[in-house]
């Protein structure tokens, strides 16, 4: 084994293997020759056989029975102190090392290195090396690899940079490759060089390491299937990271995949049913549930529910509902004989009665629902205040002034007051009764200033073109709100008042953040998209192209318009560069837009089987706007020359498109196939 894989695996945090130093002849093949050239000492001949009792730990055990090997132990020990300082090491008697190293100037590199080890295991800063130190060691690259371990350990990268630029080994081209790409993503939080590592390397002894790092780094920022890409690898074979890569592709599976059910099964064989087995269960089910998958979070239930039914009862019953078993789900909410779960159990059905516009059966199961809750707990609070918004709904109570009041009258002592408004709003804004809902967010915000209670006020104001609201929270606005403000009041100038110059003026003003904001960059957007209507193409160019790194939605829709410019100024491989580059960065509707995007290039440049391949590409990621995925067949309908093909792309373009100007257009193109 690699010495710096033994070092590290000793050294480093992200590996706790309980490895073998001694067995590692390269610390000591000076000795071991030595040791057999000399072939006896003042006490007793020595055979070959003796050294190797040496270097494979005999001699460094408790041995009680073997006198010989005993004598000659004690020998070593008195009159070599390397040896002895192994000794110790095996021990574990780190601070005696420690203080024999720390006293005197260690002899030699391979002291120097036991000493570090010492450090390490006691948490103790190492004395580095003076610069030039044991250079012309052969075992010099080695020490230098070691202190850049310590420093990264420290978090120093711009040292370990330093260090490792330099050096060009070839034993440690892994091992400082290795630490190269950590240090890249520490630094950057960027996995390039880590993927970069995988591909080079493949199968070494790091490359679980990364692939696991890799993957945790993309379910950590939801991109699902780029970390599924790792995990999985991992997940297939028992090594170190087997079974956190298990729970991590279970995971990742409630939330993206269909093989859910078959990894808990796995797992449960492997692992048995602990207390992580149960949360693994919960999170599947929720998971699924949150993607609709109602039939899959049944199956999960009844297999293996009960253990943690409290948790999950709810999700149980909601998907029972939402797949028309209204009998079984009555049938286990009558035998359930926890009064809670039975009150949760008829919240579920009141709420799938509303979710179908059943608005009075729904009203009748919330107050079945109270009968079973605690009276003053808070989500009692919650389920009397959906009641009362549905009787204001149905005509039962006359407006939500009064419902409002029937509230406080039942709940006087409720320090609620603030949520119920929030909800109050929330239900305004799902009846597209905006104005109502300014006057109540204006309370919220009263008795809460926050950012996000300013946010949605000025988001109601703007989309109610009040314009004397907007008005005054631009002029009033705190500096934790100026961006928010300023960016609501440019955006009414530009879209309402179609004023693109004062709306410049209002944009250019708002400040820059100490985080980023999204109103920032919106704002920088925005004068990107005024400056190209404008005609100033090259103004426009340069602030879009600095905005196109992120994944929201700033950075799409900057993206987009950037490809515009580049179709207008005729630079196709820079707009097809572009596009390629960022077409995997989104897993949803925003791929198939880049896509969609990616075929009208391939088109202009007479591409055309390759336009029409990305055109119906694109139509598999547009499903959540019909008449975007109706256009994108319509055009791969017209690249084709095959009369059937484009009869049946024709028609589905039809089925899907809403705009009667679309749906015209494709009608004709139909009518002309005759």
């Amino acid at each position: 084994m690699n010495i710096l894989v033994i070092l590290f695996c000793v050294l480093h945090p992200y590996f706790k293997q309980d490895l073998n130093l001694v067995d590692s002849v390269y610390f000591y093949k000076d000795k071991i020759n030595l040791i057999l050239k000399t072939r006896k000492t003042s006490d007793f001949p020595l055979e070959n056989r003796d050294s190797l009792l040496i270097f494979k730990n005999i001699m460094f055990r408790e041995i009680k029975e073997n006198k010989r090997q005993k004598k000659y132990y004690n020998y070593v020990i008195k009159r070599d102190r390397f040896m002895y300082l192994i000794y110790l090491f095996k021990k574990g008697d780190y601070e005696k090392i420690y203080n024999i190293l720390n006293a005197e100037n260690t002899r030699g590199p391979e002291e120097y290195i036991i000493y570090m080890l010492a450090c390490l295991k006691l948490k103790k800063s190492p004395e580095f090396l003076l610069s030039g130190k044991f250079a012309s060691s052969e075992y010099y690259p080695y020490i230098l690899y070691l202190n850049s371990l310590f420093l990264f350990i420290k978090n120093e990268y711009k040292a370990v940079f330093e260090n490792l630029t330099d050096l060009n080994y070839e034993p440690l081209n892994e091992d400082i490759d290795f630490l190269k790409a950590l240090v890249f993503f520490n630094r950057f939080k960027n996995p390039e060089e880590m993927e970069k590592y995988i591909d080079t390397y493949k199968e070494n002894f790091y490359t679980d390491t990364l692939c696991f790092l890799t993957g945790s780094y993309y379910y950590s920022i939801k991109k699902y299937r780029n970390a599924e890409n790792y995990i999985r690898k991992l997940a297939e074979k028992e090594g170190k990271f087997y079974k956190f890569s298990l729970e991590m592709l279970i995971e990742i599976e409630s939330l993206i995949g269909e093989r859910t059910i078959k990894l808990l099964e796995v797992y449960k064989e492997k692992f048995k049913e602990g207390e992580r087995f149960r949360e693994l269960v919960r999170r599947s089910i929720l998971n699924l549930y949150s993607r609709r998958k109602f039939e899959q979070v049944i199956e999960i239930y009844n297999n293996w529910g009960e253990i943690i039914k409290s948790k999950i009862f709810a999700a149980y019953i909601g998907a029972l509902l939402r797949v028309e078993k209204e009998r079984k789900a009555f049938r286990v909410i009558s035998m359930e004989e926890d009064r809670f779960l039975k009150g949760i159990g008829y919240f579920k059905v009141a709420e799938n009665y509303e979710i179908k516009g059943s608005y009075w059966n729904a009203i009748k199961f919330y107050n079945r629902a109270l009968k079973y809750l605690e009276q003053k707990s808070e989500f009692s609070q919650s389920i009397f205040l959906k009641k009362l918004l549905l009787e204001v709904k149905v005509g039962r109570i006359p407006n939500l002034k009064i419902a409002y009041k029937i509230f406080l009258k039942k709940f006087p002592g409720t320090e609620k007051k603030l949520q119920i408004l929030k909800e109050m709003v929330s239900y305004l804004l799902k009846e597209r009764k905006f104005g109502e809902a300014l006057v109540y967010q204006k309370q919220v915000f009263e008795i809460e200033n926050k950012r996000e209670n300013f946010e949605k006020l000025a988001n109601i104001a703007y989309n109610i073109k009040n314009k004397s609201i907007v008005d005054s929270l631009y002029l009033n606005a705190g500096d934790e709100f100026k961006d928010i403000a300023g960016f609501y009041k440019g955006l009414l100038l530009y879209k309402v008042e179609k004023d693109p110059f004062s709306a410049l003026e209002v944009f250019k003003e708002i400040p820059e953040t100490e985080s980023k904001s999204e109103y920032v960059e919106g704002a920088k957007y925005y004068v990107g998209e005024i400056y190209k209507s404008l005609g100033k193409i090259q103004e426009s160019e340069n602030i879009l192209i600095d905005l196109i790194q992120s994944e929201d939605t700033i950075s799409f829709k900057s993206i987009l318009l950037l490809a515009d410019i580049f179709k207008e100024k005729g630079n196709l491989n820079e707009m097809e560069e572009l596009l390629v580059k960022i077409s995997l960065r989104w897993e949803d509707e925003k791929r198939g837009h880049i896509l969609f995007r990616l075929a009208e290039v391939k088109e202009i440049k007479r591409e055309i089987e390759d336009a029409k391949n990305l055109y119906l590409l694109s139509a598999d990621f547009l499903f959540p706007s019909l008449d975007s995925l109706s256009l994108a067949l319509y055009r791969a309908a017209n690249l084709t020359d095959l009369r059937e093909e484009k009869k049946a792309l024709l028609e589905r373009a039809k089925s899907m498109a809403r705009t009667p100007l679309l749906k015209k257009e494709i009608e004709k193109s139909l009518i002309d196939l005759e």
